[in-house]
């Protein structure tokens, strides 16, 4: 799609009342947009190089505590740093878009990919973590709960990253995906 349909296209979504527009949206992007066929690999490499460049700069992510915000439909990014040794992540986002049938998606992807996962997370990966979300993966159904729970990921949505209730000193790394 070019990017003045797009545009145009977001712009005619927008208007309509929120949860409309938030459905309107899911379905126009699954339809034709960048969700047609969801692939979590992209998000898990980004995920994977915040961490490195943390280690580069002579951190260690292990234990940490982040907060990442612009969290999406999936909050991949987190899960990757939980995989990678994370303590937790608050994840916040202005947009209620996390959607169940993308966190089931992207567990059956590690699920069936999952040499391709670990080539992605590299030497950092704690195999046992892993072990544990393809264990919930080969459930039929997971709830976006569990699977938050299980990687120790608060998501806050609708939400302002400026306005949480984090103690100061609660965090040891913010990351964006953007």
């Amino acid at each position: 799609m070019k990017w003045r349909h797009k545009a145009f296209v977001q712009n005619i979504i927008s208007k309509l009342p929120e949860r409309l527009s938030y459905d309107l949206y899911y379905r126009t992007q699954r339809k034709w947009g960048g969700l047609k066929s969801f692939n979590p690999s992209s998000r898990m490499v980004a995920g994977s190089e915040t961490i490195k460049r943390i280690i580069d700069a002579g951190q260690s992510p292990v234990g940490g505590d982040f907060f990442e915000v612009g969290t999406g439909r999936v909050p991949i990014v987190p899960m990757t740093y939980w995989l990678l040794g994370a303590n937790s992540t608050v994840t916040v986002d202005l947009n209620p878009y996390l959607k169940n049938e993308l966190v089931n998606e992207a567990l059956k992807f590690m699920l069936e990919n999952r040499s391709i996962c670990g080539d992605i997370l590299g030497s950092n990966l704690i195999m046992k973590r892993l072990d544990s979300l393809l264990d919930l993966a080969s459930s039929d159904h997971v709830s976006t709960d569990e699977f938050l729970d299980l990687c120790s990921i608060k998501y806050l949505a609708p939400g302002d990253a400026s306005q949480t209730d984090i103690d100061d000193g609660a965090i040891d790394f913010h990351t964006s995906y953007t």
